[in-house]
């Protein structure tokens, strides 16, 4: 027995078996390491998910308290708030408010949504008071109270038509539009200078370009061509005019020309805005929330600016028009049968109403018009009712009775 355990201990292990012994040892250590550097890992991404959480809290809990400070005085521009390393600001993107935030770091959270506040579901028409009567006929309906000259509202029949519709109670206006504790109209000179500069042109535009709201600004000058895919922060101008079609998809975005046409079949939220006239085809939808806006202070008495929406065409968000006043010149917002507004109407001039406004329209002047001729005030067949969900469909501007700013939609 005892020269057997000899034997057995005296054995020595061939060459071939020490190295498998080595190589499964090696193999060994390697697998222990990996287990151990995957459980170091994994507690790491565990902390780091854990903290990317706390910092997306730490945002969200910003844009909500500094949205609940956020005052609607013109003068409002830019601040930071700072909780948890927290940047918050608050900037204009074209006449849209947006709010952003982000923390610091190599690997940042951001977020960025737009404000709007909750429509005046209380007024559906402000006609300035011109010492001239507001007349109603055919099938229209006022929706909601209405803000009229002192002559008040009266039923007419004009040609062969008679008043068919109804409307709220009246209350007199002012000879003034209502005064706004946010208003847009430094925003828009701003965004109209750009046409008074030197543009160049933008010779190289891939098919497909998004921008971030956290980078700079793109700025397309006169491009030779638009690109199918449109989407961000980005500016297209041009000293002449800009289209869009169905075959475009844009959102987002903000368009500056002297013209603007939106052609049939395009869908897309974006900003229009133009010196002479934006023409919106039949079957287009402008998404919340859209902005669509005629400026001009220098227009020649022979010139009529307009902003045209056409049969089955909708507009959901802001539709604000600005021209000089002269003899007989009827520059206004035309708002064709069959065509809706979801939203806010402003006009300092005209507006000419056969369609459906959910919503208000303010505006200086109405204007109608058939085979007979042209009507100074007065409503034919067109419809202006309260939108049936204010939280959803928000203005961008309203009087001071409002309070607080709410998160329209999330940006990027």
């Amino acid at each position: 027995m005892r020269n057997g355990f000899s034997t057995f201990f005296a054995r020595k292990l061939s060459s071939g078996a020490l190295q498998l012994a080595v190589i499964i040892s090696f193999i060994v250590v390697v697998l222990c390491s990996l287990f151990i550097m995957q459980l170091y890992l994994s507690s790491r991404i565990v902390d780091q998910g854990q903290r990317s959480v706390q910092q997306t809290h730490s945002v969200s809990s910003a844009i909500t308290a500094t949205i609940a400070k956020l005052s609607l005085s013109p003068s409002q521009s830019v601040f930071v708030w700072n909780t948890d390393s927290v940047d918050v600001r608050v900037i204009n993107w074209g006449l849209l408010t947006m709010i952003q935030a982000q923390t610091q770091g190599t690997y940042p959270i951001q977020q960025a949504y737009i404000l709007g506040v909750i429509p005046d579901t209380a007024v559906s028409l402000y006609v300035c008071d011109d010492e001239q009567y507001v007349g109603i006929s055919g099938a229209a309906q006022i929706g909601a109270k209405a803000y009229v000259p002192r002559l008040g509202l009266r039923p007419e029949y004009i040609g062969n038509k008679g008043f068919s519709g109804s409307y709220k109670k009246t209350e007199k206006s002012s000879k003034e539009l209502p005064s706004w504790t946010h208003t847009p109209l430094q925003q828009i000179e701003q965004l109209y200078a750009m046409l008074n500069r030197p543009l160049g042109y933008s010779q190289e535009f891939k098919d497909s370009v998004c921008q971030s709201f956290f980078d700079s600004t793109l700025v397309i000058e006169n491009p030779e061509y638009y690109g199918r895919y449109i989407r961000g922060n980005i500016m297209l101008i041009s000293n002449k005019s800009i289209e869009l079609t169905h075959t475009h998809n844009c959102k987002d975005i903000i368009c500056i020309a002297p013209y603007i046409r939106i052609k049939s079949g395009f869908k897309g939220a974006v900003q229009l805005f133009a010196t002479d006239s934006i023409v919106i085809d039949s079957d287009v939808i402008l998404e919340n929330p859209s902005v669509v806006c005629v400026y001009n202070q220098n227009m020649n008495p022979q010139q009529i600016a307009k902003v045209v929406l056409s049969d089955r065409s909708i507009v959901v968000g802001t539709i604000f028009f600005k021209a000089p006043e002269m003899y007989k010149n009827y520059s206004r917002i035309e708002i064709q049968n069959g065509a809706t507004v979801y939203g806010t109407v402003i006009s300092h001039n005209y507006v000419e109403n056969y369609g459906t406004v959910n919503g208000s329209i303010y505006t200086k002047n109405l204007f109608a018009k058939n085979s007979r001729g042209v009507y100074r005030n007065l409503i034919i067949d067109g419809s202006i009712q309260p939108i049936a969900e204010p939280e959803i469909f928000l203005s961008l501007m309203q009087n001071e009775t409002v309070q607080q700013w709410k998160r329209v939609k999330k940006m990027y």
